[in-house]
């Protein structure tokens, strides 16, 4: 289903000028295909000259650069998919190796994928942040969600890359009781993350051809890159709870590292969700001028992946939680249970965004039409106000990290200075319940 966008003044500029200037004519005829290939000037033109030009502008420039921005991210993307199943692949044989092998396998093939990682995230963000002044109409619109949908996809592989520097910092701990568990936790880790590209390479390979204007099959593509993101995210955090089963911190200087690891994970987590939501917010209005059948099922479709990988996400949380005290003891003083504590508050954030969504998700197969605008237009605000809380909880875990050189060998108390921190924070946390009260209560 098409979505009518404004055009621009071409049509009373065409009409006006003199048709002898053949040339102008045939400039005019193709920035008009970028607003709408199926249009075309009769001011004086012969139809045969009229159905050469509809052939030749039958892909505007601003439609091609699209399929060529689709065409580089599902190369990238699938040559990931390569890679990762490459990489999971080795580790039956890596399971059975010596502990000393192991170490070095495991530590080859964990460097391997931060590098494919990488160069994914690369190709991607350099397709993004491509917009030439060109692409006009509705052309146009399709790239703005597009880029949105990348970002969440990158920022996702962010996340799977930081807890791969976790998992490689965790493998002096490495023993042969635990050998079989940690090659487990990476084989369930490549082949989740292995398994969303896929799905979004095969969505986004099958829109060639089809981004001339918004359309359900867009959407449904995008709506795909945003849940299989928040999904990449939940697999990056499962990984990082079951590697602290097997964690130790026999120093402060271990703990620290650990620590770090851990918060840079959750830091580039909630980017990649406040992403992955953006993402989302960015479709809501496109989807409400979908058919009403069309437009329930989508938002069914949004709101069943976010919560699922949502509710994924806080308990894993919630473990992390669990292990760290244990894992760190009192090396670090009052930090630690203090780090618990900001931890907990995500994903009590969390769950509360996935509680309000939840509601959403509940009444949307019996919204009528007037009714499934008014309740797009309050999940779009309440999700963009839970994304704002979610970049005040990433720059305070941010702040926690720069800690690290206070705490390390430090002689004095520095619990005043986690509780100054602390109170920031606590303000942050407050401002999500106002935020999502409005739709906790609708």
């Amino acid at each position: 289903m098409s979505v009518n966008l404004p055009f621009s003044s071409l049509f009373s500029a065409k009409n006006s000028r003199s048709p002898r200037r053949e040339p102008a004519s045939r400039l005019r005829l193709s920035l008009e295909g970028l607003e709408d290939r199926t249009v075309l000037s009769t001011a004086g033109h012969h139809a045969a000259f009229a159905a050469q030009a509809h052939v030749q502008v039958h892909v505007s420039p601003g439609d091609q650069f699209v399929q060529n921005t689709l065409n580089r991210v599902t190369q990238a993307l699938n040559t990931l998919k390569s890679d990762l199943t490459n990489l999971s692949g080795q580790l039956a044989g890596i399971a059975g190796e010596t502990v000393s092998q192991a170490q070095t396998d495991l530590n080859t093939l964990l460097t391997t994928l931060r590098s494919d990682l990488r160069t994914a995230m690369n190709a991607i963000n350099s397709a993004s942040s491509l917009v030439p002044g060109f692409v006009t109409g509705n052309g146009r619109q399709v790239l703005q969600l597009l880029n949105a949908g990348l970002k969440s996809v990158s920022a996702s592989l962010q996340t799977v890359y930081n807890t791969a520097n976790v998992l490689i910092g965790q493998l002096p701990n490495l023993t042969a009781s635990n050998l079989g568990s940690t090659t487990t936790l990476i084989g369930n880790l490549l082949n989740s993350v292995s398994s969303n590209v896929n799905s979004i390479s095969t969505g986004l390979s099958g829109l060639v051809g089809h981004t001339s204007q918004v359309t359900s099959q867009v959407l449904n593509a995008l709506v795909n890159d945003a849940t299989k993101s928040l999904s990449s995210v939940a697999s990056s955090l499962t990984a990082l709870s079951s590697e602290l089963t097997n964690a130790t911190a026999g120093s402060v200087s271990s703990a620290e590292s650990l620590i770090s690891g851990v918060l840079s994970s959750v830091s580039s987590s909630l980017s990649a969700i406040r992403s992955s939501l953006n993402s989302l917010v960015g479709l809501v209005p496109s989807i409400t001028r979908l058919g009403l059948n069309d437009a329930r099922t989508l938002l069914q479709t949004a709101l069943t992946g976010a919560t699922t990988a949502l509710d994924s996400i806080t308990g894993s949380l919630n473990s992390i939680v669990s292990q760290l005290t244990g894992i760190v003891g009192s090396q670090l003083g009052n930090t630690t249970q203090f780090l618990n504590t900001l931890l907990t508050d995500v994903s009590d954030s969390l769950s509360t965004l996935s509680g309000s969504l939840q509601q959403v998700l509940s009444i949307v197969p019996t919204l009528d039409r007037s009714a499934i605008n008014f309740v797009s237009r309050l999940l779009s605000g309440s999700v963009q106000d839970a994304t704002k809380v979610l970049n005040l909880l990433t720059s305070d875990l941010s702040l926690i990290g720069s800690l690290e050189g206070l705490i390390s060998g430090a002689t004095g108390d520095v619990s005043s200075i986690t509780d100054q921190i602390f109170t920031i924070i606590a303000n942050d946390l407050n401002k999500i319940g106002g935020f999502l009260s409005g739709l906790g209560n609708s």
